[in-house]
């Protein structure tokens, strides 16, 4: 049977750090639904095992990370070839477009909460984004054809 004090310290260390524990899953991951998935694969391996040492939150972490390491096996090398191009792409952009970008596409905040934040106004916040999308747009077609060159040439 399982120790009832040390499955509540394990929620109570979750709980305590949260907001540390969801941002490392989602970095490693980088979906919201993924990184929800890894905590909880974490916790239920974290809770079978019941390791009871004085630094739950290290376990929890070192859990994580593991079980990340374990299903990124699975992804496809497509996919992690994909997101490795994606993120070389953003990493060309210019410090400003980048800041936009990411702020209005990948976080999904309104075109307003991006010009209050930036404290820009709306022309500017278009031809910036115009901009990074087709940089972003340019850079991928570049490293897509690098990639397949081999295809190209007969």
């Amino acid at each position: 049977m399982k120790n009832a004090g040390t499955i509540h310290e394990i929620i109570d260390c979750i709980n305590h750090n949260s907001h540390l524990v969801y941002n490392l899953a989602y970095r490693l991951t980088g979906e919201e639904e993924h990184a929800v998935n890894l905590i909880s694969a974490a916790v239920t391996h974290q809770i079978s095992a019941l390791s009871c040492g004085n630094d739950l939150l290290h376990l929890l972490i070192t859990n994580i990370c593991q079980e990340y390491l374990h299903t990124a096996q699975r992804y496809a090398h497509g996919e992690i070839r994909r997101n490795l191009s994606v993120e070389k792409c953003l990493s060309s952009l210019p410090p400003k477009e980048k800041i936009v970008l990411i702020l209005h596409d990948v976080l999904k905040l309104t075109r307003q909460e991006v010009m209050q934040i930036l404290d820009e106004p709306e022309p500017v916040l278009r031809k910036d984004l115009y901009q990074a999308r087709n940089l972003v747009k340019e850079q991928y077609q570049k490293i897509f054809v690098e990639s397949h060159k081999s295809l190209y040439s007969i």
